[in-house]
């Protein structure tokens, strides 16, 4: 029944959009949330309304697809080395909404300050097993501290998202 609803609601949107015209550009379309947001940033988003936004704006290396399974996303490519090593290909060709290039620094930067919990970061806990990150022209490598079995999975969510050091610093 719910998926009914949905559908519904999605088929009415579509039509009111494809009614309206291209000539048509004051639309907005807005979605409610039913609670404030406390910050943009995806290291303090815990609440499920922020993680709905932050999920909107940023991207991590890695993200789940339908299935739950870890896939590739900032990331071409991502393997498990052997049980301490990750290492991720990423991708040369993103750019954040400023327009601005990402860059591997920007990567480390942002991983670097999730491990170190910097700034009250709530995901410091899910690269705790991170001892080490190093990166080579556009290769990422992530080596644990012990084995977890859990670590794909958290670079997944916000502690994994890649956010642009200039206009954190800025």
């Amino acid at each position: 029944m719910k998926h009914r609803a949905v559908t519904a609601v999605f088929a009415l949107i579509v039509l009111v959009f494809a009614g309206c015209g291209s000539n048509n550009k004051n639309i907005s379309f807005k979605i409610a949330l039913d609670a404030d947001i406390p910050s943009l940033d995806p290291g303090q988003s815990y609440s499920y309304e922020s993680v709905q936004v932050t999920n909107q704006l940023t991207e991590g290396l890695v993200a789940f697809n339908g299935a739950g399974e870890v896939v590739p996303a900032l990331a071409r490519e991502w393997r498990q080395a052997d049980a301490l090593t990750s290492v991720y290909e990423v991708r040369e060709d993103v750019v954040f909404s400023d327009g601005s290039p990402m860059t591997m620094e920007d990567v480390l930067f942002s991983l670097e300050r999730t491990r170190n919990g910097e700034d009250g970061t709530y995901y410091a806990d899910y690269l705790g097993e991170v001892a080490r990150l190093s990166a080579e022209g556009w290769r990422l490598t992530i080596t644990l501290s012990r084995p977890s079995m859990v670590f794909k999975y958290n670079m997944a969510t916000n502690a994994g998202r890649i956010i642009s050091k200039a206009y954190y610093m800025a």
